[in-house]
């Protein structure tokens, strides 16, 4: 593993454990084994270090998620969105963890701006989602902005969930197809 990458492994597992303001660029370039200047060579900054975390784990995501298309089955099509949400967080959950923790983080701090641009993403994929939906669903129309926020924070509160708990057959297909009848359910009631 080369500077660069133990240098964002690192810092990952810091901002995890201790949250983004609470890790300096010394803490991090320590748990390393390297100087300042070596993090300021590779990412300028804390900023700039938090950045390439999020090209490098975010962008992949969000281009996973952008793959998952309305196929006339709005059920099927959120269900697989939440299940891809559930890997992707069991598989990188230092980074969920971080995402999570930065979506709350004071806006007009970098790392929130940082963020913010990678969630607008995010929503708007969402969004496109139920955008497409609307078009065989009446009752869904004009609604694709607001369904794009809740679906995005039921998830995120099963996640959360898990989190806590640690229990690894929280996140699985059976409890996907769960949240998303709970969720449809408000839709179509």
């Amino acid at each position: 593993m080369s500077k660069k990458e133990e240098l964002i492994e690192s810092a990952l597992n810091l901002f995890a454990s201790k949250g983004y303001d609470n890790v300096g660029v010394q803490k991090i370039v320590e748990s390393v084994g390297v100087q300042k200047p070596t993090l300021y060579y590779y990412f300028k900054s804390k900023e700039g270090l938090l950045d390439a975390i999020l090209t490098e784990k975010f962008l992949p995501f969000l281009n996973e998620l952008k793959k998952i298309n309305y196929n006339g089955d709005i059920v099927l099509t959120l269900e697989n969105i939440i299940f891809k949400y559930f890997d992707f967080a069991k598989q990188n959950s230092n980074f969920y963890r971080i995402i999570l923790n930065l979506t709350f983080a004071p806006e007009n701090s970098q790392a929130y701006n940082l963020t913010a641009e990678y969630l607008k993403k995010e929503y708007l994929i969402l969004e496109n989602i139920f955008l497409e939906a609307e078009k065989q669903h009446g009752n869904m129309k004009g609604k694709s902005k607001m369904f794009s926020y809740s679906f995005l924070g039921i998830i995120n509160s099963a996640i959360t969930y898990y989190f806590h708990t640690k229990n690894k057959q929280e996140l699985n297909i059976i409890n996907a197809q769960i949240l998303c009848k709970q969720f449809m359910h408000g839709i179509f009631s």
